[in-house]
């Protein structure tokens, strides 16, 4: 018997950091969704030099340049720094996403500041009923950024 160690889904508004730069919190085994209704792309840029210059020659697109409500998601198998842009508006608009992973269950670790933009956190694992973990939803950040990221339930799928 195995415990249950399904990650925390966390659903990111990729319309909303079309107002300057967004930084997020995970841990090791979440699961990213980006989910945007206007007309985006999504890239995962390889290094901070290539986030923080809107460089995109070395970036992996992930999404066309439309309409995404359904979403993009993205595994986080291991700690560190991954960074997300849409080459569109990068650099007139700072559409980017930095997300800090840690492996310590701490998501706001040290090296997970954002001089660029916002940082919205992450949310607090309650326990559920049913094989289920819940996300309590962030009720304090800016208001500009407050779709932001949405926490959602995750079902644990347990062997």
């Amino acid at each position: 018997f195995q415990p249950c160690t399904a990650g925390t889904l966390i659903t990111v508004d990729f319309d909303a950091p079309r107002r300057g730069p967004v930084c997020v919190g995970a841990t090791v085994g979440d699961t990213l969704k980006f989910a945007w209704n206007e007309n985006h792309n999504l890239h995962e840029m390889p290094d901070r030099a290539s986030y923080a210059d809107c460089k995109f020659s070395a970036a992996t697109q992930l999404a066309p340049a439309k309409p995404n409500p359904e979403g993009v998601i993205v595994e986080l198998p291991a700690a560190g720094t991954r960074f997300f842009s849409c080459s569109k508006i990068c650099k007139s608009n700072g559409h980017k996403v930095k997300v800090c992973v840690s492996s310590q269950g701490n998501s706001t670790a040290p090296g997970c500041d954002c001089p660029e933009g916002t940082f919205v956190g992450s949310g607090h694992v309650v326990s559920g009923a049913a094989g289920l973990r819940s996300i309590w939803r962030l009720a304090t950040f800016a208001a500009a950024f407050a779709s932001a990221i949405s926490l959602e339930l995750l079902r644990c799928s347990c062997v």
